[in-house]
């Protein structure tokens, strides 16, 4: 079974005009939705847009306290590595 070619749709450019022809944000966005679900794929609207791109800056703010989270974990773990080596030697000399 062959599948059909992808379409592209600019939702973006799609709200605009429903916007500027006196659609509201919600009605605009279900047309936009309904328009993707009759190309029979999933149209991203410009708010689900917006909230990917919130999620993925709360996933990096994340990564980013974890990163630096685990520099800390790691200085501390050289440190104690250092004392160790360093005792160590005193030990042994």
């Amino acid at each position: 079974m062959e599948s059909m070619p992808s379409l592209a749709f600019d939702t973006l450019k799609a709200a605009k005009a429903l916007r500027a022809a006196g659609f509201d944000d919600a009605r605009a966005e279900a047309v936009i939705s309904t328009v993707g679900d009759a190309l029979g794929g999933n149209v991203a609207t410009e708010t689900a847009s917006q909230e990917t791109k919130v999620d993925l800056q709360a996933l990096e703010l994340r990564i980013t306290h974890q990163s630096e989270s685990l520099d800390k974990h790691l200085w501390a773990l050289s440190a104690g590595i250092v004392t160790a080596v360093v005792a160590l030697r005193k030990l042994l000399s």
